[in-house]
């Protein structure tokens, strides 16, 4: 018989190849920057400071390059807001100084003599159709009174989800998009503009800083349970259950006579009495005014 041979090992570093999707036996995480090339953030973040056509492929936050391509599909207004916080904490203490100060933004109304900049939109390329994906965005413009809420649709695979944030001297909400999974040709769109809460006198919406997650299964219990809205009319405020979306309203003869954003069930719209059609993206219902 041959005596065992003993070996000792101490440590064992792997390392994923680049150009390779994140997988989730490591943390796989996408950080992003947007704003200032004089306020970037060191490490392996991705900073986008291109905010009129940015393409770019994207790092995880091991510093390995993803086959995810970001591009800036519908440019913001041409230059950055630097007066966003630089103390985060909450929920937003993930993105330190140099990422929550500065901002990509746009104005929905005209500013000055600058032409409205009604929507920025960004689009995520090279993503794995098999896989969820997961967003927290935040966004922060100190020194202002007003409300400034800015809207996030995100489109991958059906309908679109949106999610709300008022960047106006926020230094700890973010907002957050869970599970999303992209189309079949592996892409995710996300567009920013004003919301139906914002006040200020240009509606001006912000994006900041994101951390993308990356998940072989939804991260929620319980898959999400899309209901009719069930519609009622109530001293000037169209209620529908708990239904964050595009509502389309259209009168008896088919005519549309108004399009908003309902948050939580709630959008405030004129209507006089009659016959309406509600559409959502969860379904479509009569509503009778009297």
């Amino acid at each position: 018989n041959v005596a065992p041979v003993v070996f000792y090992l101490d440590d064992v570093v792997f390392k994923a190849k680049a150009d390779t999707l994140p997988q989730t036996n490591n943390s796989g995480s996408i950080l992003i920057d947007f704003g200032s090339t004089a306020t970037t953030t060191t490490g392996n973040w991705n900073n986008i400071t291109d905010h009129q056509a940015a393409d770019t492929k994207l790092i995880d936050d091991q510093g390995v390059v993803t086959n995810i391509t970001l591009k800036v599909t519908e440019p913001f207004y041409n230059g950055y807001n630097t007066a966003g916080t630089t103390t985060t904490s909450g929920d937003a203490s993930i993105f330190p100084s140099s990422a929550s100060s500065d901002n990509f933004f746009g104005h929905a109304l005209v500013w000055g003599a600058v032409p409205a900049n009604p929507e920025g939109i960004i689009t995520l390329s090279g993503l794995d159709a098999s896989k969820y994906y997961s967003f927290t965005i935040f966004a922060s413009r100190t020194g202002v009174t007003d409300n400034r809420e800015t809207l996030y649709t995100f489109t991958g695979n059906g309908a679109a989800e949106t999610v709300t944030l008022d960047p106006a001297n926020n230094t700890s909400k973010v907002a957050k998009i869970d599970s999303l999974k992209p189309n079949a040709e592996g892409i995710i769109t996300f567009k920013c503009e004003a919301g139906i809460n914002n006040n200020s006198s240009n509606k001006f919406f912000f994006i900041g800083a994101m951390k993308i997650t990356i998940a072989d299964h939804q991260t929620s219990v319980n898959s999400p349970e899309f209901r009719m809205p069930n519609p009622y009319y109530s001293n000037g405020v169209l209620k529908m259950n708990d239904y964050t979306g595009k509502v389309k309203i259209y009168d008896i003869s088919g005519k549309a006579i108004f399009e908003g954003q309902s948050i939580f069930g709630r959008l405030s719209v004129a209507l006089n009495k009659g016959t309406y059609m509600i559409l959502t993206t969860t379904g479509n219902a009569k509503l009778i005014v009297y």
